[in-house]
């Protein structure tokens, strides 16, 4: 049976990240048309590492500190968190009545929210209230103002065809496809870290990946078999994570059409488990060939070994999103 409040806040979740990839999107091609820099979300995971690390909330001298291990990853999902944030107290508001699903509130809402930046991130992050610190105030205040708007309108805008648009059934689906495959993707990742840590098997290199999305999106380099050697790219990491997480998602996509959808099996684990095998065809035919590494990773070192692992790991994978979609059907 369904749950009322996993179907909210999946619906909550779906909004805010779709407004902050709108947000995204359009601070890179902002940045394309007037060459402005879009925000470097590693100093924003460099920051965040302090605050766990050491409990500084006020960094200093940010840029000069050492690398906090995977910072970009952490910024990035530092900055997706508070969109969500961002996107569960609008939700709030709404339901109080204060107020109203659509793009006027929703732009109320995002001007309002930009003070947050103004004077906490920007102080947090050694720039100084109201940017202060930074060769153009007016001008960063004024960018964050921008951004904060528009992520504010796609919000609204979102919540506002959610009200208009959203059956249950499709609520339903779209918050038990989100929900599982973040979760089975998490459980993924955790599984590889317990992997990492027992048996130091290594876990995958998704600034390669990143690398390789950016490639095929810039230059439409889909079989790229040197990637690996190529220069790093800015970013690369968190466009990794993030193409990954997506796939997982996609995953989940068609898990719902062949299981719920068309029928093809019970919700049981064993049809979870073989979900989840089946899910290698794509690393072992797809992307380790287009990445060098050859069918089934014939090139890697020991290509037994990492077909044997993949197979492990994307069998919890399966189980994890059988077990996320039971919670909804």
């Amino acid at each position: 049976m369904p749950v009322p409040d996993v179907i909210m806040i999946g619906e909550v979740i779906f909004i805010g990240v779709v407004a902050c990839i709108i947000f995204d999107i359009w601070q890179r091609l902002f940045w394309l048309m007037t060459g402005i820099p879009a925000t470097n979300w590693s100093m924003v995971g460099r920051w965040f590492g302090g605050v766990i690390s050491k409990g500084q909330l006020m960094a200093k001298g940010l840029a000069a500190q050492p690398e906090y291990p995977r910072e970009t990853a952490i910024g990035w999902a530092v900055h997706y968190s508070i969109a969500i944030a961002y996107a569960l107290i609008f939700a709030g508001l709404v339901q109080a009545g204060v107020l109203q699903a659509g793009i006027t509130d929703g732009l109320l809402f995002g001007v309002i929210s930009v003070v947050v930046p103004w004077f906490f991130f920007m102080p947090a992050l050694g720039n100084g209230i109201l940017a202060r610190l930074t060769p153009k105030p007016l001008l960063a205040c004024s960018l964050a103002l921008m951004m904060h708007s528009l992520f504010g309108l796609a919000m609204g805008a979102g919540f506002a065809l959610l009200a208009v648009m959203m059956t249950p059934d499709i609520a339903i689906a779209i918050s038990a496809i989100i929900v599982s495959g973040v979760f089975a993707c998490l459980v993924l990742d955790a599984f590889g870290r317990l992997l990492l840590l027992a048996l130091r098997v290594p876990e995958p290199s998704w600034a390669i990946v990143g690398r390789w999305v950016w490639h095929m999106i810039r230059h439409g380099a889909i079989i790229n078999p040197g990637i690996a050697e190529a220069p790093p790219m800015r970013g690369e990491v968190a466009i990794g994570w993030a193409f990954h997480y997506v796939i997982a998602i996609a995953w989940a996509v068609i898990f719902h059409l062949g299981f719920i959808q068309f029928s093809l099996g019970e919700l049981t684990y064993l049809n979870g488990f073989a979900f989840g095998v089946a899910t290698t065809i794509a690393p072992l035919f797809i992307f380790m060939p287009f990445t060098g590494q050859g069918v089934s990773g014939s090139k890697t070192p020991q290509p037994a070994l990492t077909t044997v692992i993949l197979l492990l790991r994307h069998s919890v994978f399966g189980v994890a999103m059988m077990q996320a979609f039971r919670w909804f059907y």
